[in-house]
């Protein structure tokens, strides 16, 4: 019997499929909890906390007894931060003993001990070659977070603040749905910035590059309609910080530019709707939330459109000399592409790298990489990171 042949296209991207889904499988997971997390007021009541500090540590037991975890011997550093950590969930649990109130101390033990949980599967499960993926799900989760706060500004009738609005009257002329608090929301959103910006300049497909310096502005609107200035300083400050530490930082400069400029127009923009800033809630406002939507919309294409020109440049600049790096004779790498592939593999090798200088000994990591030889031979569009 005659089996049809499978094309030789097909049969090799089965492989780089699977290992497409594994390589971000720890971004989205942690994108997905945090994310439920902030949906749930930010997993501030008495109740959330305790039920997520019971399935941390249920998870972190089961995990430890199956001898799941750790995937890699935890650092020194981030075992002394753990036992600083538990020594202040003792002292807290201790505390009852000459406390005013026995239940107030056993309420905040509950807080360190979620705080001690969640340090410690982090510490187990995050490695330095998977610090890439968490950076990328927490991006992911801000950026979820911070579009989810400015729908329910400008369009109210698809995401409500609902009851947050009858709770804190104050918070009426300021966003701080989902998290409930304008200043944690601002601040937690201005600490994306410079993950976005590492996004913008290491993502292996030009779309997410785009994406990532595209929605930047939108955050930056978030920010101005929370009124928070710590949320301002947080970011001004993560920004200038990831710029001084880029290894390209006129690249990151000219991002941050472009940014800034972007951010500037989202503020005009806001600015010119006072009744969408000082009046949530009323007709006026839900009409210039529309308009404003849709002028933010046209932004964030603009950026992402002035984002893709300086890699088209430098196609072009290449196609015009020639390209020195050719993989075969008649066929190159597309410049733009192996920038971000090196890049990334750099901001990989930093973190693969341990304090001594050797590699970190992690059979699940070593996996993502080749040999320098397979690297040699690889074919086009191969980004695969050399060792």
């Amino acid at each position: 019997m005659l089996r049809s042949p499978v094309p030789a296209a097909a049969a090799r991207s089965q492989p780089r499929v699977s290992e497409t889904a594994i390589r971000y499988a720890p971004a989205l997971a942690v994108a997905t909890i945090f994310f439920l997390l902030a949906l749930d007021g930010g997993t501030f009541s008495l109740s959330s906390r305790n039920t997520a500090a019971i399935a941390i540590w249920w998870a972190l037991l089961l995990a430890v007894l199956a001898r799941a975890l750790p995937l890699a011997t935890p650092p020194r550093a981030g075992l002394a931060a753990g036992g600083a950590l538990a020594g202040m969930a003792v002292l807290s649990l201790l505390s009852a003993t000459w406390g005013a109130s026995a239940e107030r101390a056993f309420v905040e033990f509950d807080r360190v001990a979620l705080y001690v949980g969640a340090f410690l599967l982090t510490l187990f499960v995050a490695t330095r070659g998977s610090l890439g993926r968490w950076l990328d799900g927490l991006a992911l989760t801000i950026v979820a977070v911070g579009l989810v706060a400015l729908t329910s500004r400008l369009l109210p009738d698809l995401v409500s603040p609902g009851e947050a609005l009858a709770l804190l009257p104050a918070s009426q002329n300021r966003v701080s749905f989902p998290l409930g608090y304008w200043n944690g929301l601002a601040i937690l959103l201005a600490l994306g910035f410079p993950l976005l910006l590492r996004t913008a300049m290491v993502a292996r497909p030009a779309p997410v590059r785009s994406l990532a310096i595209g929605v930047l502005p939108a955050l930056a609107g978030v920010i101005y309609l929370t009124s928070s200035r710590g949320g301002v300083v947080t970011a001004l400050i993560g920004a200038l910080a990831f710029v001084g530490l880029a290894s390209r930082r006129l690249h990151a400069l000219a991002w941050l530019g472009l940014v800034g400029i972007a951010s500037g127009a989202v503020v005009a923009v806001l600015r010119s709707r006072p009744g969408l800033v000082t009046l949530p809630g009323t007709p006026l406002a839900e009409s210039e939330g529309r308009s404003a939507a849709a002028a933010l919309r046209l932004g964030e294409r603009g950026a992402g459109k002035v984002h893709e020109v300086g890699p088209r440049a430098k196609n072009r600049d290449h196609r015009a000399g020639g390209d020195p790096h050719e993989a075969e004779p008649g066929k190159r790498v597309q410049p733009a592409a192996r920038e971000a592939d090196e890049g990334e593999c750099s901001d990989e090798r930093r973190h693969d790298t341990a304090p001594g200088g050797g590699q970190v000994d992690d059979a699940g990591e070593r996996g993502e990489h080749t040999d320098r030889k397979a690297a040699d031979r690889r074919q086009p569009g191969d980004h695969r990171c050399p060792q």
